[in-house]
């Protein structure tokens, strides 16, 4: 669990192989406190994706059965949730790296996985999202002081501050 009891992050996992699947999103609940959703197969993540969750992280395996692979589902999940950074997994060596990662994936890790290794590449990732969330916040913030500032200027003292402010809205 986290220091706090509170979720580090809300994560997708989706392997085909249950085994592996169930037991190390067991561990990162227990001993990272993630929560999440697992899914067997692309069509039931995107499922899982058109719902009410919002993912900050998709864990996908690089090889699915099904008509989609890793990568496809990746871009898939990215339509239902542009926001979703997405770690590719493989059983099968670092070959497919470069094109896991051209195709947009934050980090590319071979199975078996290491979990505190994994734990450490998802916090990297939602740390990241919240640097942006943090970032694009405050440049909106500047953009609306900047709008107020302008704004007082042009008018000068001829309007009171109630008129100013609706002005800007």
């Amino acid at each position: 669990m986290s220091d706090l009891g509170i979720s580090a992050g809300t994560i997708l996992f989706v392997d085909d192989e249950e085994d592996f699947r169930s037991s190390e999103a067991e561990l990162l609940r227990m001993d990272y406190g993630y929560y999440g959703d697992e899914a067997g197969n692309a069509e039931d993540a995107l499922q899982l994706a058109r719902g009410v969750n919002r993912y900050q992280v998709a864990l996908i395996d690089q090889v699915l059965q099904g008509s989609m692979n890793g990568i496809d589902l990746m871009r898939a999940l990215r339509a239902e949730q542009p926001q979703v950074d997405v770690i590719l997994l493989t059983g099968y060596g670092k070959e497919p790296e470069t094109g896991a990662l051209q195709a947009g994936a934050y980090r590319f890790l071979e199975k078996p996985v290491q979990l505190e290794v994994l734990h450490q590449m998802l916090m990297l990732c939602i740390d990241a999202q919240q640097a942006r969330s943090d970032r694009d916040t405050a440049r909106r913030e500047h953009a609306l002081l900047q709008t107020l500032l302008d704004l007082s200027q042009q008018v000068g003292g001829s309007l009171r501050q109630e008129e100013i402010l609706q002005a800007a809205y």
